[in-house]
């Protein structure tokens, strides 16, 4: 009896895990067919932002390459 529980639990939770894949997969087929949609009707607003997260991220590289230059000039004057 306790054997037939156990398979009876075992099949019952398999199912379970098999049926949570299942809706993890439809919802992340959901989510990307939306992106996609999303991305095809608002072109130049993904554009927009790219330009503008782009110019950030070079200003901020700037900024780290003046002070890393700033840096190695003050450890070569202390060197000396």
């Amino acid at each position: 009896m306790k054997t037939k529980l156990f398979i009876v639990a075992g099949v019952l939770a398999l199912s379970g895990c098999a049926n949570t894949m299942q809706g993890a997969l439809q919802d992340t087929s959901n989510n990307l067919y939306h992106a996609s949609q999303y991305a095809t009707e608002n072109r130049e607003k993904i554009d927009a932002a790219t330009e503008t997260v782009g110019g950030a991220i070079k200003r901020g590289g700037e900024i780290i390459g003046k002070g890393m230059k700033a840096t190695g000039e003050y450890l070569q004057e202390i060197s000396q």
